[in-house]
């Protein structure tokens, strides 16, 4: 097992879990507590508009049973964050950041600060519950260790829908007072198809719902910033607008060095939604190859939500000008690729 890698992911995990709470609690208008004493409590009606919450129990401010649910709210009413809770130690508490989305809910589970795992919900033709975008799996094991007649722990291993693969192991520790939960997810079979297609609607939703002073402002740039010319192991959003390039210095021969320095610009990493791409686990040449082709595609695809003057561009620190005028090339007409030639190059 590649444990660098592994540990490279359950860093961009908790970052990206902490984003979505962080982006869920600050939305939080209204919270409702709810009693579930026999833990059956769940959630309805959130494709409405104005999503309901409903428990086997009474809604109630005072300290619960043992199971439990507080159920957040935003100013619309909108279902937002659901948290769960126990006063069991063996159970552990959860987090479900809800993500209101025409058509369905986008439903991020986080335990501690990782996400788990993310399944979008949403009604069927004549009106049933259908999921998508879950972790198919068909076969469940739970291996129970106990001490002094008292659980002290689980283990959770989940396979894939033949049943060849490991793919989530789940293990909780109540050893003592303290609840240790760990959460290994496992990387299936990469799939270059599924991934263009992701890329493509993650930079289309980043384009129209980008910062608002970046809608406000003159767009010249917008980028995928990844992790080197090969291997590739993270791609963020990135984009710049002429007024935040003033903004960043009042000297005019440094601004016109930092205009193609990506790190440099006011939003870059402007989408965190990014960290949720299912890049390949072990990148190779091949991946590298349909990778980099999936980035092109979906800029090419973004070309009509911004322009004909904005230029686009696969970039990554420490780049080769052989690397920025592939890309560059690629991407733009001739025109504005001899303009973008004209500036220093990162």
């Amino acid at each position: 097992m590649d444990w660098k890698a592994l540990e490279r992911e359950l860093k961009k995990t908790q970052k990206r879990g902490r984003q979505l709470y962080e982006a869920a609690a600050a939305r939080v208008q209204k919270w409702t507590w709810f009693t579930a004493g026999t833990g059956t409590a769940k959630v309805t009606g959130v494709f409405d508009v104005r999503a309901q919450f409903t428990g086997t129990g009474r809604p109630t401010s005072k300290k619960p049973a043992e199971y439990y649910w507080s159920c957040g709210t935003d100013e619309n009413g909108d279902l937002c964050l659901l948290t769960y809770h126990s006063n069991e130690p063996e159970v552990p508490a959860q987090i479900h950041v809800v993500e209101m989305r025409e058509g369905g809910a986008l439903i991020s589970t986080i335990s501690g600060v990782r996400v788990i795992v993310c399944r979008f919900f949403k009604r069927g033709p004549g009106g049933e519950l259908a999921e998508e975008l879950k972790v198919g799996v068909t076969r469940h094991q739970r291996t129970y260790s106990h001490e002094n007649g008292r659980l002290v722990g689980f283990v959770d291993h989940w396979w894939n829908t033949d049943g060849t693969q490991k793919i989530w192991t789940h293990s909780v520790d109540n050893a003592g007072t303290a609840t240790r939960l760990n959460e290994v997810i496992e990387p299936g079979p990469w799939d270059a198809a599924s991934f263009t297609k992701a890329l493509a609607a993650h930079l289309k939703r980043g384009i129209t719902e980008r910062p608002a002073a970046a809608r406000r402002e003159t767009l010249y740039a917008i980028s995928l910033y990844t992790s080197g010319e090969c291997d590739f192991s993270y791609i963020c959003l990135s984009m710049n607008t002429e007024e935040a390039l003033v903004r960043s210095s009042d000297s005019i021969e440094l601004r016109e060095r930092l205009r193609w320095s990506t790190p440099d610009w006011q939003f870059h990493d402007c989408d965190p939604r990014f960290e949720s791409l299912p890049l390949p686990g072990e990148p190779s040449k091949a991946t590298d190859k349909a990778v980099y082709a999936a980035m092109l595609a979906a800029l090419r695809q973004s070309r009509k939500l911004v322009g004909p003057e904005v230029v686009l561009n696969v970039v990554c620190g420490d780049m080769t000008p052989r690397f920025f005028k592939r890309g560059l090339k690629e991407l733009n007409p001739a025109r504005l690729a001899r303009q973008a030639l004209k500036f220093p190059l990162p």
